[in-house]
């Protein structure tokens, strides 16, 4: 009887210490966060490139899901290009940005400086959104024509959840065919 009270014990310390490893590798993104004082978003990266459209028109290179801090965005330009995050019909998220193709040159020409705005032909660029439910990123010139309509994928489960599942299970297996040996 003392054997099997003993081989509980140890089960019951399995599983806490598997619990707890669980717990501690899920929060590792918050302990770091909490070292600045803010918790890191779920961002998305969708990098953008841009061309004339007799030259192809834009079109969306990458795509991915990081985890960071997302830019400010309060001071868009009067006349800006808009990002939309929208789910179906709903607008979930807009940003406005300046023309990607739009760079300011200067150069001092003998004592003159000389340079502006010149428009280039094609240009690539990275827009930073926040994660949504969103289903669609439209993306729409500075006179409000649609440019780009590009389909998101949804989320994946997290594998943290899977790892607070499997663990305790993983445990009670072992422990589970130590009791039959």
């Amino acid at each position: 009887m003392r054997a099997r009270t003993q081989g509980a014990f140890h089960m019951q310390r399995a599983l806490l210490a598997s619990l707890l490893l669980a717990i501690a590798l899920s929060s590792l993104p918050a302990i770091r966060a909490g070292i600045i004082g803010q918790a890191p978003d779920e961002l998305l990266l969708v990098k953008v490139q841009a061309a004339d459209s007799s030259t192809g028109g834009y079109r969306v290179l990458e795509s991915v899901t990081l985890t960071g801090f997302l830019p400010d965005y309060r001071n868009p330009p009067a006349k800006p290009y808009q990002a939309v995050l929208r789910d179906h019909d709903m607008v979930q998220f807009t940003l406005g940005f300046h023309d990607p193709r739009l760079i300011l040159t200067d150069a001092i020409v003998g004592e003159e400086m000389q340079g502006g705005v010149e428009k280039l032909d094609e240009a690539s660029f990275a827009l930073l959104l926040p994660t949504t439910n969103a289903t669609d990123l439209d993306i729409y010139d500075n006179e409000g024509a649609l440019v780009l309509t590009h389909p998101l994928r949804k989320r994946a489960v997290s594998w943290s959840w899977l790892l607070l599942l499997a663990l305790p299970l993983l445990a009670w297996i072992v422990y589970a065919m130590r009791k039959e040996a």
